[in-house]
């Protein structure tokens, strides 16, 4: 047999290397503290990653569209209940935007316990093309978004924090993404002792067979002299589909947060 670029070992090289970039999908989460003036950084970083999916939390977008070259807003959720006599309050909204021509469906269930009043959270349902058995439904990709603000014991906020994952879907078909402000060893290497939050993740991930993607790299670097590394962002999956995901921190966009890169 002939070797070289017609040998049938090189077109099966070529078929299965053709296959598995016809079926990645890229996503990636960030929290944008305000996206309006970032929108040019973001789409040329969108457009050199190549992302598909990209999840937002505190877009900001103060009743404004959210309009970024080559991608679709596939959806977004308005703040949430702030802080009460206070004024307005900086902060909020999270938006979906899925490349152009990706075929996709909006989620509408709430995920939240009926009582969670703060988070916020939106989802599309990301229709794979990846090749299936005929007469078998087309396989698709749940991608939930979630902001959990951080709430604060004082007199001007009177929100009480009910946030949860028992409501989540667990599927081996679904990935949540998001700023839980909630810190956990498992995900934040400079966290030595878990918060409330970050427990309680923690633990719905070890009974719910999930793991935690992330590295333990921080993916937030606060302001001030007293400025911390810390990993308040999470993505979250089914054991069975982590096994198939990469994570890392992108490029600086910005926000004191960075992107995640699923």
């Amino acid at each position: 047999m002939p070797r070289g670029g017609n040998s049938r070992r090189a077109k099966n090289r070529r078929y299965r290397h053709n296959r598995q970039e016809r079926s990645r999908l890229l996503l990636a989460s960030w929290n944008a503290e305000g996206v309006a003036s970032k929108i040019s950084e973001l789409s040329r970083w969108l457009s050199d990653t190549k992302v598909d999916v990209v999840a937002l939390q505190e877009a900001q977008l103060a009743g404004g569209a959210l309009t970024v070259p080559g991608y679709q807003t596939a959806v977004i959720t308005r703040r949430a209940r702030g802080r009460r006599g206070v004024g307005p309050v900086r902060g909020g909204d999270v938006a979906i935007l899925a490349r152009n021509g990706l075929n996709f469906q909006t989620i509408r269930e709430s995920p939240l316990q009926p009582e969670d009043d703060s988070t916020e959270w939106c989802a599309i349902r990301v229709m794979l093309s990846t090749p299936r058995p005929k007469h078998q439904p087309r396989q698709h990709l749940d991608v939930y978004n979630i902001y959990r603000p951080p709430i604060r014991t004082s007199t001007a906020d009177q929100r009480v924090d009910h946030f949860s994952l028992e409501d989540f879907p667990t599927l081996d078909n679904t990935v949540i993404l998001g700023d839980i402000n909630g810190h956990h060893p498992a995900w934040d290497v400079n966290c030595y002792n878990p918060d409330g939050v970050g427990q309680r993740v923690h633990d719905w991930v070890c009974e719910k067979n999930w793991q935690i993607l992330n590295t333990g790299e921080p993916t937030r670097n606060g302001y001030g002299e007293e400025a911390q590394f810390s990993a308040p962002d999470v993505a979250l999956a089914h054991s069975d589909l982590a096994r198939r995901c990469t994570w890392q921190v992108g490029a600086d966009l910005g926000s004191d947060h960075m992107p995640m890169v699923i």
